[in-house]
């Protein structure tokens, strides 16, 4: 039997958290059945309501239950869906064998931790974090904060122990972050049992075993990563503030790519209604009925029984049910959920608005803005950024103090926000820093809060060395720093190369692989999120690549729609780029036809063959020449061929995009060399065609 211990406060929050246990036990039974073949036991275990932290409440757990076994630590915060078994299997062969690491330390906790660029929305402040890790065992031989700092200075010590015989030598991560899930041995209960000074697993415990000087335990960790040959793409995160919230929904839309996963997803638990798939990442139930003139997307979830007026703009957002929304509103970047009233031409971006909130008209709710539930906001109001506004009715008993305080506030300015015609008062944000109100807002972000100047990598190293020789001779000492404009474009130049470099790899894998493709997506979807990337700069990458693989393939060649089609469908291309330019207007893939032109414009391309036949189970290793052939796209001609082939496909959204295109190119000043291809006669006439039959859908409408 597997037993699941769910730690509440004894309070009304605590109850109404129980009853939703309840509920979901027997569905958490049934799946648990169905894939492990083990029964299910899970248990609610009051804490008193003085707990405010996970290391009382372990003390408290403790003091009620004594664990023999290892067991999993998960955090109220934490979001993840992955395959953690070979973690649990690992944990258990060091526990069960007492391996004892580099450090000599008894193996007592596995940490759980996601990888996470430092320009990732979901990196928390507590996450700017140096961990240095044993290459081979994955032990944690020392953690930095750099909150504080901008250099790590690695003490004789770690680097006489890095010497050892024992050791394979030690990583330095930078891109890892805790998502709130450890793996423990019995012996932590113990650990927490005895010392007060371990209030939180991540701030505390974890630091204090790391960095004694007598290491009589040890942690290790676990980095969820997708194997290769996986369908299932790992996903973590910790929804601790309203930005890492928003970001988690954010995210979990973006990596339900339809057509790789059916068009319908459940909104909140398994008995709410679904959502269907309507195009442009929009996602909302059968029983939304959106107004005349209203924009929806990219990237927006609409709960059921929602209404939405004429001539109203909604992106980024989610929206939960029952919620009334009029005419000529924006909503941008924000969160409503259920039971919400938006009267007519209302702004908000970038805000969190809880339950039975109404908002009246012609008011703009501005950036990072939290509204309680309850709240109601006057005509032609303007809530600064920043603000939180409350109901002291909707106040839980233990929060009277904080509502008496709240009481002092200014009525003036109170009044000027809310409206005499509206009911909330004002929360204090003294102790509030402007600084810490923008690492926890929607909106915000972390990034201009680091302290650590980040490396950037030149692709070829050579470059890189006389890169550095030249900046040496002209810059003078003192005058160049890693936050100077030119260290920031240079980083910026190699952040983007590496990005183009994987992505670029990923792609051609994937059509030298088709069966393949579908996870080669999830992983650039991935990629493209931990890169802080959008899909129309993937599509940038994956189109020469595209043109390149099928004007060199033995079954591809010049342009000629039956063999096209036949390789976009066996490569499986259409899923590529579908996946990417789904949500895409036709002005966003102009572009596109601009890299088309570029291709075609080039005589030679440089491309890499391999010397003699690849052998199975050898792709890796084998050793590829570069070499320069002759491009078959290249000419006027063929580029005429190219935007006639890629219409019939249905690729680039031909009908729109290239008579746009096509008019932005030609009435600029074209070079000599581009004259040849867009006067062509051919372009011209096809262009026009495309316009025609454009125009005369519109008449048909």
């Amino acid at each position: 039997v597997t037993e699941i211990f769910v730690l509440i406060k004894g309070d009304e929050e605590g109850w109404m958290v129980k009853r939703v246990v309840e509920e979901h036990e027997e569905t958490f039974q049934k799946r648990l059945r169905r894939v492990v073949k083990r029964g299910l036991r899970v248990t609610c275990v009051e804490v008193p309501t003085t707990v405010d932290s996970m290391g009382d409440a372990l003390r408290d757990f403790s003091s009620k239950y004594d664990l023999r076994h290892d067991f999993l630590l998960m955090h109220v915060s934490s979001f993840i869906r992955a395959d953690i078994r070979p973690a649990i299997a690992a944990h258990k062969e060091r526990t069960a064998t007492k391996f004892r690491g580099v450090s000599g330390g008894e193996a007592v906790m596995t940490q759980l931790l996601a990888r996470a660029s430092p320009s990732n929305a979901q990196r928390l402040l507590d996450d700017d974090v140096a961990l240095l890790v044993e290459s081979q065992t994955k032990e944690v031989i020392a953690s930095f904060s750099l909150k504080k700092r901008a250099e790590v200075e690695l003490g004789e010590d770690l680097i006489q122990l890095a010497a050892t015989p024992s050791s394979c030598g030690f990583q330095v991560h930078y891109d890892l972050v805790d998502i709130g899930v450890y793996l423990c041995a019995p012996k932590v209960q113990e650990l927490f049992s005895v010392s007060f000074d371990y209030v939180s697993v991540k701030r505390d415990f974890i630091p204090d075993l790391i960095n004694r000087e007598i290491k009589l335990d040890a942690i290790y960790a676990y980095v969820l990563e997708t194997q290769e040959g996986e369908n299932d793409v790992a996903y973590a995160s910790c929804c601790t503030d309203p930005r890492t919230y928003y970001h988690t929904c954010r995210e979990a839309l973006e990596r339900w790519t339809y057509p790789l996963v059916p068009d319908t997803r459940t909104a909140g638990s398994g008995h709410a209604p679904q959502l269907r798939y309507r195009g442009r990442g929009v996602y909302q139930a059968d029983s939304v009925s959106p107004g005349l003139r209203c924009e929806l997307g990219p990237l927006v979830a609409i709960e059921d029984s929602t209404t939405i007026g004429d001539g109203t703009t909604i992106r980024h957002s989610f929206i939960g049910s029952k919620c009334k929304i009029g005419r000529n509103v924006l909503i941008e970047g924000s969160i409503l959920f259920g039971n919400v009233e938006i009267c007519d031409n209302v702004k908000i971006s970038n805000s969190l608005l809880f339950t039975d909130i109404k908002i009246l008209e012609d008011t703009r709710v501005g950036d990072s803005c939290v509204l309680g539930g309850g709240v109601t906001i006057g005509r032609g109001r303007v809530v600064p950024p920043f603000t939180r506004i409350f109901l002291p009715s909707r106040l839980r008993k233990s929060e009277a103090e904080v509502a008496d305080a709240v009481a002092h506030a200014d009525a003036h300015a109170e009044k000027e926000i809310i409206g005499e015609d509206g009911e909330g008062k004002l929360w204090p944000m003294q102790r509030w820093s402007t600084e810490k109100l923008q690492t926890i807002s929607l909106g915000c972000s972390t990034a201009p809060f680091i302290k650590l100047p980040l490396p950037s990598f030149a692709v070829d190293e050579d470059e890189s060395s006389e890169e550095e020789e030249s900046d040496d001779e002209a810059v003078s000492d003192g005058e160049a720093s890693a936050s100077s404009p030119v260290a920031s474009q240079k980083r910026d130049q190699g952040d983007d190369s590496a990005f183009a470099s994987e992505i670029r790899a990923m792609c051609q894998e994937g059509l030298s692989e088709p069966q393949h493709m579908q996870h080669k997506v999830l992983e650039m979807k991935s990629f493209r999120l931990a890169s802080n990337k959008t899909d129309l700069e993937v599509a940038q990458v994956i189109l020469p690549v595209f043109l390149e693989t099928i004007a060199f393939a033995a079954d591809g060649g010049t342009p000629k729609k039956d063999t096209w089609e036949k390789f976009i469908a066996t490569r499986r291309a259409g899923l590529l780029f579908s996946s990417f330019l789904s949500n895409a207007h036709p002005e966003d893939l102009v572009p596109l036809w601009s890299i088309c032109l570029d291709f075609c414009m080039r005589p030679t391309r440089t491309v890499s063959v391999y010397s003699g036949p690849q052998k199975e189970g050898e792709g890796d290793d084998t050793e590829a020449e570069t070499v320069t052939r002759d491009n078959p796209l290249f000419g006027s001609t063929v580029f005429c061929s190219l935007c006639e082939v890629l219409h019939s496909c249905d690729l680039l959204d031909a009908d729109l995009s290239l008579p746009l295109w096509y008019r932005h190119k030609t009435q600029g000043d074209l070079r000599e060399d581009e004259k040849a291809f867009l006067n062509s006669p051919r372009l011209k006439a096809f262009v026009e065609w495309l316009e025609e039959e454009d125009a005369s859908d519109e008449d048909d409408e």
